[in-house]
């Protein structure tokens, strides 16, 4: 597992958390793989904890490549954002409405994945955690509610790079992570 800030960071502290072998989602892990995301993810969640304080972590789990859900993005990587936010409580003012059923890990959405449905996963700051299957999912649903908390609409990663952010975040975990 790699470990990468994001590019468009909203809050200083957004990590990703990025499988080494390519997959479109996390869904798509090996039992092996799994255990060592689930341990990197937990050390990564503490060390972000430290730094910035309570974190989410959220996946937008693309069925496959060049779909929205995918966000602009290939490849499978859970983010780790700082924020005290309750996100699931905002209008994403993208008209999609997630229909929320319990989970632990984004593996628990693997049957819908393998039947061709996208998903988000998510887990709030106390580790709570959901998945929602779904058609149309919105790119950067989880960005949106995440700006929209901020006050703002800089929420696509492409039109915003947010260097700034990105350099805070190298800078105050460099050591964490070296």
């Amino acid at each position: 597992m790699k470990i990468l800030p994001s590019v468009g960071s909203l809050v200083a502290g957004w990590l990703l958390v990025v499988p080494t072998r390519h997959v479109v989602a996390l869904a798509e892990l090996s039992a092996s793989e799994r255990i060592e995301f689930m341990a990197t993810t937990s050390t990564v969640r503490d060390k972000v904890r430290q730094q910035f304080g309570p974190t989410v972590s959220f996946e937008h789990g693309p069925a496959t490549e060049k779909r929205s859900a995918g966000c602009g993005v290939d490849h499978a990587h859970l983010h780790i954002v700082p924020t005290r936010a309750a996100l699931l409580g905002i209008d994403s003012a993208t008209g999609y409405q997630p229909s929320w059923t319990e989970a632990e890990w984004p593996w628990d959405a693997a049957a819908a994945h393998e039947a061709g449905l996208d998903y988000l996963y998510f887990s709030d700051q106390s580790d709570h955690a959901l998945v929602s299957v779904g058609e149309d999912i919105p790119s950067q649903f989880f960005r949106r509610l995440i700006a929209k908390d901020l006050g703002h609409d800089r929420w696509d990663w492409k039109l915003h790079q947010q260097e700034d952010v990105y350099a805070e975040t190298v800078e105050r975990l460099r050591a964490e992570f070296v």
